[in-house]
């Protein structure tokens, strides 16, 4: 029986879905089988970036690809159609990666990104169905400890008990966390919510000793549903 094959996408774009980086790790639910990452060269400088990364230094380093947004296409198009068994793209906010990929792609050719359907998961949703929905336990894990952050980076925190980490932020390194998240999901053997993209809220909005904080905490949630696409 084949196995199914999860391609956990996360892009980098300038702040107006123009994909500058492209991070993908490739995994079965027991192992990781590949993982890379695209600089997108004539993006980057027609558009530049909306973040302040080393990106033309990574690029010189080889700690990122550099090549051009077409060219990057058709290579996760070949890795995807070359993979055996179901095959189901994921991204940890799937709505927006799988859009910027789709206005960037769009935007070049008038062509979506990929060339046939797939399956899509989105695993922040994943893991909110998996785990335990109390903003309380979150919480200590989130930026600032104080007000609940569903950031992948704080997720990561919680999901492997280390409070100082801290992401990267390129396409490639992100992809590999990410990746670590759903290997805990899949692990639970839980039904996974197959494209589901409206992601998952936390409804547990009762902190002892802070009810004083429930109209900003429901600020937050405002936010959070923005932020979701909902």
């Amino acid at each position: 029986m084949q196995s199914t094959k999860f391609v956990i996408l996360d892009v980098e774009t300038d702040g107006r879905d123009n994909v500058v980086d492209l991070g993908y790790c490739v995994r079965t639910r027991s192992e990781k089988i590949a993982q890379g990452g695209f600089l997108m060269l004539d993006i980057f400088a027609e558009k530049g970036s909306y973040y302040s990364k080393d990106y033309l230094g990574m690029a010189d380093r080889r700690e990122i690809e550099p090549t051009t947004f077409a060219k990057a296409r058709t290579f996760m198009n070949d890795l995807v159609n070359s993979l055996s068994g179901r095959v189901i793209v994921c991204a940890y906010n799937a709505s927006f990666d799988r859009r910027a990929l789709n206005k960037t792609s769009l935007r070049q050719d008038g062509n979506f990104f990929f060339d046939r359907y797939f399956d899509w998961l989105d695993i922040w949703r994943a893991w909110a169905d998996t785990s335990p929905k109390a903003f309380r336990e979150l919480a200590p894990f989130s930026a600032s400890g104080k007000y609940l952050s569903t950031t992948a980076e704080n997720v990561y925190r919680f999901e492997f008990q280390e409070p100082e980490f801290v992401e990267a932020h390129t396409g490639e390194a992100d992809a590999v966390i990410e990746s670590d998240i759903l290997d805990r999901v899949l692990k639970r053997k839980k039904r996974l919510p197959i494209n589901d993209m409206k992601g998952m809220v936390w409804r547990d909005f009762k902190v002892e000793g802070a009810e004083q904080e429930n109209e900003t905490l429901k600020n937050e949630f405002q936010e959070l549903m923005k932020r979701m696409g909902n």
